[in-house]
Formats: structure tokens, C-alpha cells, sequence
């Protein structure tokens, strides 16, 4: 699956994600997400383990203040 996403960088990105592999066509960064409970997920990538919630097509990373926007 192929989507364009506002990230909180204010720049456009193009991701990739299949199975628990999401790619940054835009970066090259890529991330391991494991699927939680009630739009929670856990993100493993270069910067360590962080907690992620997505509520419709907004993504925010717990303990930033700005959201990613899925299109």
C-alpha cells in the first residue's frame, strides 16, 4: 500500500507499508510497526522505541506535539 502523508516536518512523504515494514520512499527511513489496541502501535526505527496513535488520518508519535497527516 502506497500513500502520500504531510508529515510533521511540514514536507510531503511517500510510504510504503506491508506487513510490519513501513518505508519512506521520500527518506529511505524505514520503520518495524507493531499493531496494538485501540489505534495504538508500537514504532521501532533509528531513534529508538516510541508509541504511536492514529485516530482517522492523523498519526501523532506520544510526546511530540505534532501530528502526521495521512492523504
Amino acid at each position: 500500500m502506497f500513500q502520500n502523508v504531510l508529515g510533521s516536518d511540514d514536507r510531503m512523504h511517500l510510504e510504503r507499508q506491508f506487513g510490519n515494514q513501513r518505508i519512506d520512499l521520500t527518506t529511505g527511513a524505514v520503520k518495524t510497526v507493531i499493531p496494538g489496541f485501540g489505534g495504538m502501535n508500537t514504532v521501532i526505527d533509528e531513534d529508538g522505541v516510541h508509541t504511536e496513535k492514529q485516530i482517522g488520518n492523523m498519526r501523532q508519535t506520544i510526546g511530540k506535539k505534532r501530528f502526521d497527516w495521512m492523504l
